[in-house]
């Protein structure tokens, strides 16, 4: 009995892991997003902003870019400026230690300003399911998704999503 006793508490530890990796993965916007009009769509709105993508196996993403709205569905614009970041991601605690660097840039930095090498954060993590990256607060978004996933994926320096950083 025991030995029961101590599998089930071992395999709810584990299963807790699990559910808070989850939590974290996918893409989080800025809680305080400001929202523009689209002159030639009326039901669709947009935004510049940084998408964070967590994704499960430890990778993370940056996404600077403009992104759409509509009553169902959110992208990231593809017919815009992007600048993204990639590297790895893990729990710290309560928080979140990120190590990233530039690794797409479409319009340049001015006077042939050099990027800074590789990064590192800590995010931390609220009770109430945000995060604070940078002294701003990111709300998960799951309609996101899949298109902040693709624009990293695509970004990577063989374009294949299971690079190592």
């Amino acid at each position: 009995m025991k030995r029961l006793a101590i599998i089930l508490v071992l395999a709810a530890s584990v299963c807790f892991g699990q559910t808070k990796a989850k939590d974290t993965s996918g893409a989080w916007i800025n809680s305080k997003v400001e929202w523009q009009l689209d002159d030639f769509h009326k039901n669709k709105k947009w935004a510049q902003t940084e998408v964070l993508y967590f994704f499960e196996d430890g990778r993370f993403g940056i996404i600077d870019s403009s992104i759409s709205q509509t009553d169902d569905e959110m992208e990231i614009s593809y017919g815009d400026a992007q600048t993204i970041y990639f590297g790895r991601w893990r729990r710290t605690g309560a928080g979140i230690t990120a190590t990233y660097k530039l690794i797409y840039r479409d319009v340049p930095r001015r006077n042939g300003a050099k990027e800074p090498k590789a990064q590192q954060e800590h995010l931390t993590v609220h009770e109430d399911g945000e995060i604070v990256f940078r002294g701003l607060t990111f709300r998960k978004e799951p309609r996101l998704d899949a298109s902040a996933a693709s624009s990293i994926s695509e970004k990577l320096p063989s374009g294949k999503p299971g690079d190592r950083q």
